[in-house]
């Protein structure tokens, strides 16, 4: 259990674990940081909201295993290694545009080294109400190869009319489809 009372900067939450909901978590002005050097999951009983979630592992094939659906409400940042999306979703609520460019952008979805892995159809990023806001955007996803995980990411510009909800996934395909 937490109580954090900070009215002027963002309570960041730091983990070398797990992060497991098994009630109830009001995000609030918080970020919360995945930095442990060993695999770590996202699970629960309950689903998480988060504000702002921070992926920020020790070296780019370590991960973080989603079991259960997340959703962020501001902005997923993907410093280094891998989130396994593990057929369950991630639901982006922030519709704001990309900024940076394709290999590092900036924005609702950032990215330094780290990547999402897909890998099925299961496995969707929900992209929330983009509706008429237009502009760049990138998901930032990457391959399953353990030893050296390629970036493969998905970027559109979104110039007019009302595009609502997005959703996407990747999967692994052999090289000679």
């Amino acid at each position: 259990t937490f109580l954090v009372d900070r009215p002027y900067t963002k309570a960041i939450f730091a983990l070398q674990r797990d992060w497991i909901n098994n009630g109830f978590f009001d995000a609030g002005y918080s970020q919360v940081l995945m930095d442990g050097t060993v695999a770590q999951n996202i699970t629960g009983s309950q689903p998480t909201t988060f504000n702002e979630l921070n992926m920020s592992k020790g070296a780019v094939n370590q991960t973080v295993t989603m079991q259960r659906s997340i959703t962020i409400d501001s902005s997923l940042i993907l410093t280094q290694g891998s989130m396994l999306m593990n057929a369950f979703t991630l639901t982006m609520n922030n519709p704001s545009v990309n900024t940076g460019n394709l290999v590092a952008p900036a924005g609702p979805f950032a990215r330094t080294a780290g990547f999402l892995r897909s890998e099925n159809a299961a496995s969707a990023v929900i992209w929330k109400n983009i509706n008429t806001v237009t502009g760049y955007r990138v998901i930032p996803f990457g391959n399953a190869a353990v030893a050296s995980p390629l970036y493969i990411p998905f970027s559109f510009t979104h110039n007019s009319g009302s595009l609502g909800d997005l959703s996407i996934s990747t999967y692994n395909a052999p090289g000679n489809l």
